[in-house]
């Protein structure tokens, strides 16, 4: 499978980009709308209890839904700090894929692996990120997929300076970058 070349190298960190995009469109609503009032909530009880707010709810979804659970999440990304230490291609790095990939359900358990640790890569400490990108680029068409899908989340951005030429190097060495 050809994977297509990352064209940009955007340093905006994606919440920034996306947010100027959505002001830069929007037009503006702040003006009196006719006919628009405030709908308060049902005074009778709900047959469901309200759910707070979180703003980690969407990952809480996915990995129950994934089958990973609080314990699960903290094995996870500790393992996975283990696992990139040792190195890409190393025992270690080998028997980390595989375990969790059995636990994920489904015929793509590689290619999910490598997609959910890839948005949790923020996570991580600094100075592994690039150690950590390399074992998802050398561990196959299922890691460089996942990187080439979730490219828009990392960005050089989540690396520190000094780690550019390297990243470049990597994803250049991968074919995903010109």
């Amino acid at each position: 499978m050809m994977l297509s070349p990352i064209l940009d190298l955007s340093l905006v960190p994606p919440s920034d980009a996306e947010e100027w995009c959505r002001t830069s469109a929007t037009p503006d609503v702040a003006c009196d709308l006719e006919g628009a009032f405030n709908v308060p909530g049902p005074s009778w009880a709900l047959p469901f209890p309200i759910v707070p707010p979180d703003t980690d709810t969407a990952f809480r979804f996915q990995s129950d839904f994934l089958g990973l659970g609080d314990d699960a999440y903290n094995d996870i990304v500790t393992q996975w700090i283990c696992a990139v230490q040792h190195g890409s291609g190393t025992l270690a790095w080998r028997a980390f894929v595989a375990r969790w990939q059995m636990r994920i359900p489904g015929g793509h358990g590689r290619y999910t692996l490598f997609g959910f640790l890839m948005q949790k890569f923020g996570r991580i400490d600094m100075r592994l990120r690039p150690a950590a990108l390399e074992c998802f680029l050398t561990d196959g068409p299922d890691g460089r997929a996942a990187v080439q899908r979730h490219w828009h989340r990392v960005g050089l951005g989540m690396f520190s300076r000094e780690h550019w030429p390297w990243v470049q190097r990597l994803l250049r060495r991968a074919g995903m970058l010109r």
